[in-house]
């Protein structure tokens, strides 16, 4: 950043073709009018359970592939909220942010920790604070601070704070017992590295974590090596789509409805307190 689908058993959710507008959630709305122009967000499907697909039976034979997740429903509260349809577009999470620049989405929802360096590109609306933790095979040793990881083959994925993470304990390993680092372009594909052995741990963001552990009694949670960091929505600079949404988030929090989203997906935990 279980009702997630870690590891074998989840589907990478990314398309062939690159991004893609994958669904419609929110057209008929209470309060959207049919004139209102919707409201895109760029995500990257393949993290669980903020953004996901989820497969249902419908009938005896056909499958539904529904895109889910704790994001989803909070992007489609503040389409909502604003009186407009909502789609999200699938999009790689190491190329979400040029996507938005370019003009692909007006926003991106897609558990994106707010940060200095991404504030250079971007603003953002907060509406979460989650730490970061290590995911272990059951029997593993045990991970409670960052030395534990040097010399250890650890599986995160590209483009997130999680990978610089990292690097940046590598700084200070002992001299032969650098963490090795596999970066992989799919939050799933990080963590089915560690399912099948290839890697020695995983490290993201604490809901993911927790969530895959839930769902596979093989894996295990390790402690949390970075502490609640903020998590927004991001949009343009200078774009007046981020007072509205700042409005939304405050709104949504005020009547209940972020609680309500948070509590569904066991992350009341992570929500704002300030």
């Amino acid at each position: 950043m279980s009702t997630g689908r870690p590891g074998a058993t989840r589907t990478a959710g990314r398309l062939a073709g690159g991004l893609l507008a994958v669904v419609l959630l929110a057209g008929g709305a209470a309060g959207c009018s049919s004139a209102a122009p919707t409201l895109t967000f760029c995500t990257d499907p393949t993290y669980p359970p903020a953004e996901f697909y989820q497969v249902q039976q419908v009938g005896t034979q056909t499958l539904k592939r529904q895109l889910v997740g704790a994001d989803i429903d909070i992007g489609t509260a503040v389409a909502k909220s604003l009186g407009r349809p909502v789609s999200f577009v699938n999009t790689p999470f190491d190329q979400i942010i040029g996507a938005l620049q370019a003009g692909q989405c007006d926003a991106i929802i897609s558990f994106m920790n707010d940060t200095p360096p991404r504030r250079q590109l971007v603003t953002f609306v907060d509406y979460l604070a989650a730490g970061q933790m290590i995911l272990l095979p059951r029997g593993a040793p045990a991970v409670s601070q960052v030395p534990d990881l040097y010399g250890r083959t650890v599986s995160v994925q590209q483009g997130t704070t999680g990978q610089q993470f990292l690097h940046a304990a590598n700084a200070h390993a002992p001299t032969g017992r650098r963490i090795k680092i596999l970066s992989f372009a799919s939050d799933n594909d990080a963590i089915y590295a560690l399912q099948h052995g290839v890697a020695g741990a995983y490290f993201g963001d604490a809901p993911v974590v927790i969530a895959a552990a839930e769902a596979d009694h093989f894996l295990i949670a390790g402690a949390q090596l970075v502490p609640p960091i903020p998590v927004g929505v991001a949009v343009r600079p200078g774009d007046p789509l981020r007072a509205q949404i700042a409005q939304a988030i405050k709104s949504m929090y005020q009547d209940g409805t972020m609680g309500t989203i948070l509590s569904k997906w066991g992350w009341a935990r992570y929500a704002l307190t300030g």
